[in-house]
């Protein structure tokens, strides 16, 4: 899984590659997952590899 955060000033100019990337060091495979809690400006990744 490949994340970025770009922020909306380069998506207008059409810049949407000057995003930063997320995740990097995290190998997230099926079945993992990433869930995205908006209301709490919180992010919460899993991954069972190894288990």
């Amino acid at each position: 899984m490949r994340c970025r955060t770009t922020k909306i000033e380069y998506i207008k100019r059409g810049q949407p590659e000057a995003g930063v990337a997320l995740f990097e060091s995290e190998s997230l495979k099926w079945p993992g997952f990433v869930e995205f809690d908006d209301v709490n400006w919180k992010i919460l990744t899993y991954s069972a590899l190894g288990l």
